[in-house]
């Protein structure tokens, strides 16, 4: 593990349920408020109808729908969907960040700060003892297929480290 990671902030992970304090559902008030009051240091938003489209039509050009709050204190990224079912924005998956995120365990394993190949390798052990599916997605990232569990990598100088993306049923990682 990195030379940080034993004095992390100690996370549960309930696959498909939450990590932490944060449960999928949550609306980003109930986001920031679960993470001790943090304001976001980011926002990453998009207008689903831009003038000067063939979707202008569809809605209000100058509408913003909220995707992802980056949170530096906690070391986590929210991710919000839920526009399309006209609920708003709702946390759908956390990305917990190599560098500064809290440990997060899967089956013991931890998954934040670490060697990508030592994650990947414990990855791998837990699939097989525990009878998983493991895929690949476009990036490279490795998902525990079923627990909504993706191992990343997050660069730190000249090397890697481990992050996790964990996602709710709904969330498809692109």
């Amino acid at each position: 593990m990195d030379a940080g990671a034993e004095d992390r902030e100690r996370w549960v992970l309930d696959p498909l349920v939450g990590v932490g304090p944060l449960r999928f559902g949550m609306t980003p008030e109930q986001v920031s408020a679960s993470l001790g009051g943090e304001v976001p240091a980011e926002h990453r938003t998009y207008h689903p109808f831009p003038a000067g489209t063939p979707w202008e039509t569809q809605g209000d050009p100058t509408e913003e729908r909220l995707t992802e709050e980056r949170f530096e204190g906690a070391g986590v990224r929210a991710h919000y969907r839920g526009w399309e079912e006209g609920n708003g924005p709702l946390l759908t998956a956390v990305t917990v960040l190599g560098r500064t995120g809290p440990q997060v365990l899967l089956g013991g394993i931890p998954l934040i700060g670490r060697q990508l190949t030592a994650v990947e390798a414990d990855i791998t052990r837990y699939i097989t003892d525990n009878d998983l599916g493991l895929r690949f997605v476009c990036r490279g990232d490795l998902e525990v297929y079923g627990l909504g569990v993706w191992v990343r990598s997050a660069r730190v100088g000249d090397t890697t480290v481990s992050e996790a993306r964990i996602g709710a049923e709904q969330w498809e990682e692109e």
